[in-house]
């Protein structure tokens, strides 16, 4: 079997059976990376994740039925698309960010890239 490293999406999978498996800090660090190589412009911009955001995953991620696919669920569901707005409207005015923290906040992810 080959390592693929570099690849997002399996950093991904590998996350969601982390997940499952129960093994929090392991699947974490796997979406830190995930989060660095998931899109291009984001290779650029130091994330910084708060720990609100860390017990907010693994709180949702104890569900039986769910468990991993929650994981999945919460990046692509709430904070990408997030993620991909301010990015889209910065394109349009020319600005390059450097940095994004992502905290869970007033009972939501939170993301505001900074210069």
């Amino acid at each position: 079997m080959t390592a693929h490293p570099t690849n997002a999406d399996l950093r991904t999978a590998l996350a969601q059976l982390l997940c499952l498996s129960g093994d929090w800090s392991r699947a974490l660090t796997q979406l830190k990376s995930w989060l660095a190589l998931a899109r291009g412009q984001l290779r650029t911009i130091a994330a910084s994740i708060d720990d609100s955001v860390t017990a907010q995953i693994v709180a949702r991620c104890t569900e039986v039925e769910s468990g991993g696919r929650m994981v999945d669920a919460i990046l692509t569901n709430t904070l990408l698309p997030q993620m991909s707005r301010q990015l889209l409207s910065a394109g349009t005015r020319d600005e390059k960010y450097r940095h994004l923290p992502i905290t869970f906040e007033q009972d939501a992810f939170q993301c505001l890239f900074t210069a």
